[in-house]
């Protein structure tokens, strides 16, 4: 499980202004990663955020990974964005 030192959010790309950018660590871009909202690769110019996904393994064991997405499809989860069908920098 995570401690306390143990980064929950971590951000990649070029800063954006919000607060994670400034409190949370940024990472490399995870090239060629799938964006988890719309599944398209995320390219070397793309920003977004990187979180733990957490799910049931063999025998009940709780495990982790971590995975990316872009920040388009990070915010339109809670903040509607027409005219978007990615939230990566190649779609726009």
């Amino acid at each position: 499980m995570l401690d306390e030192t143990t980064p929950t959010v971590e951000w990649f790309g070029d800063e954006w202004g919000a607060a994670v950018c400034r409190e949370c660590p940024q990472v490399p871009v995870p090239v060629g990663e799938r964006c988890t909202r719309c599944h398209r690769r995320i390219a070397a110019t793309d920003a977004g955020i990187v979180v733990p996904l957490y799910y049931l393994g063999g025998a009940d064991a709780i495990r982790s990974r971590r995975v990316a997405t872009h920040l388009g499809c990070y915010v339109s989860q809670f903040v509607p964005v027409p005219d978007r069908a990615c939230g990566d920098r190649a779609a726009r």
